[in-house]
């Protein structure tokens, strides 16, 4: 669910659809945005611009951009080139908004085929989310993605608590919580 503080917008997810409400939840509006046969995951990521609450973005293998709170949709770049991974988080930074993050991972209930390693894969875009720069490998199933408001190369990434179940093959438990320094790609270890 996405929403902002005070917006008449609000956006839930789906595996296949995207519910919009333009009215504050009076009532919502249901769409297909992904298109049928290309993977996500089961509940897809929903970004808010929070400056223009117009804006929003939701993704599968790549990302997808309204400028009109949800009533039209542009396809964006594809984020990571392996076709076995689907995006499982999305943040762009509050104070560079241009500068977006994804992260990528191969989810076995959706990739059922796919030997999939309990990794995730950090992307960076400098304009929008058009084009996305690999940034590092984080050890885990990321679920959430934050960046630091005062430092958009900052990056906050959740572990665990996604419906794949907790990483602790690769060390790390639902609930843990990365950094990682964007220019050098290094990863902090858990966060208090």
């Amino acid at each position: 669910v996405a929403s902002g503080a005070g917006a008449t917008n609000i956006f839930a997810s789906a595996n296949a659809t995207l519910y919009r409400s333009t009215d504050g939840g009076a009532s919502f509006a249901s769409s297909t945005v992904i298109q049928a046969g290309q993977l996500r995951a089961p509940y897809p990521p929903l970004l808010l611009d929070p400056v223009a609450p117009t804006t929003v973005f939701t993704a599968g293998r790549r990302v997808y951009r309204s400028t009109d709170s949800g009533a039209t949709w542009t396809a964006l770049g594809t984020v990571d080139p392996d076709l076995n991974t689907v995006i499982v988080a999305l943040t762009m930074a509050p104070l560079a908004r241009q500068i977006m993050y994804a992260a990528t991972a191969c989810l076995p209930e959706v990739t059922p085929k796919a030997n999939c390693p309990a990794t995730s894969t950090v992307w960076r875009s400098t304009n929008s989310g058009s084009s996305w720069a690999r940034v590092s490998a984080l050890p885990g199933l990321v679920s959430r993605l934050a960046s630091d408001r005062a430092q958009p190369n900052l990056l906050y990434a959740a572990i665990g608590s996604y419906p794949g179940g907790p990483s602790g093959s690769a060390g790390y438990y639902q609930g843990d919580l990365l950094r990682t320094a964007e220019a050098t790609g290094a990863t902090g270890g858990r966060e208090p």
